[in-house]
């Protein structure tokens, strides 16, 4: 087989209405990265791996794992690399300063994370579909501790969702999307997974009965199932008027 090889990536170009000048791209020897992902020695199949030159990268090798937790990722070019990983109901792993080339395969270990599972419901114990579920790890005040990563994973706690329409999950689900926010079912269950350990903070939104806000205390064993109680929110209607009287199309109302 022929060496492997690669080029350098070329970011930034721009593409006008005249014929761009010749791109030369080069091709230099290149190698490959090799591993195993694991939990408690057992092999994970089906985890994504992302593999990116420094910490911050324009394009991301990727691989999905094999029965055997077995990965492999190039052709690369010698350098520094980052590695993510990603598993339905595991928390996400990164790993940086990795060395291309590299005389020994990686053993890359993954923990799986809390679940979280309960029924939302009105008042007179009807569940609820449609509401949006979502949790993050709480630091000592409450405050949701910062989340990093990718795939739709950003720092800080969940946002909040603009009522009068219907709940979205924040990103299209993938095999290796974390769990961690979910939209409650015909009865109003919801399964929450790969949860940091710790406290939580919980937050519901349906455009109908409004937002709330949850703190679910950290334990050593399971979490009893939650019931989330959520009462129709109110209405408020009203007219935005300028200063001569006249009705104000646009304005921003919170």
């Amino acid at each position: 087989a022929a060496p492997a090889a690669a080029s350098e990536i070329v970011a930034g170009l721009e593409i006008g209405p005249t014929e761009p000048p010749p791109l030369r791209l080069t091709l230099q020897p290149a190698h490959h990265l090799e591993g195993m992902v694991q939990e408690g020695g057992r092999p994970v199949g089906g985890a994504l791996v992302t593999v990116a030159r420094g910490a911050v990268a324009v394009l991301r090798e990727r691989v999905v794992t094999d029965e055997r937790g077995s990965f492999r990722v190039g052709p690369l070019l010698a350098g520094t690399y980052s590695v993510g990983l990603f598993a339905r109901g595991f928390l996400p792993r990164f790993v940086e300063g990795l060395q291309v080339p590299s005389s020994e395969k990686l053993k890359l270990v993954l923990a799986r994370g809390r679940r979280l599972e309960g029924l939302v419901v009105d008042p007179e114990g009807r569940g609820i579909p449609g509401v949006l579920v979502a949790a993050a790890g709480a630091g000592a005040e409450g405050a949701a501790a910062a989340r990093t990563g990718e795939l739709g994973v950003v720092p800080g706690p969940v946002p909040p969702i603009p009522h009068g329409r219907a709940p979205a999950l924040p990103e299209e689900a993938t095999p290796w999307t974390p769990a961690t926010a979910a939209l409650t079912g015909g009865g109003g269950e919801f399964t929450l997974t790969g949860l940091p350990a710790g406290a939580l903070q919980v937050t519901v939104d349906h455009p109908v009965h409004g937002r709330q806000q949850l703190n679910v205390p950290g334990g050593g064993g399971p979490t009893p199932p939650l019931r989330i109680v959520l009462r129709r929110g109110a209405t408020l209607a009203r007219h935005v008027l300028d200063d001569r009287g006249w009705p104000h199309a646009g304005a921003g109302v919170r």
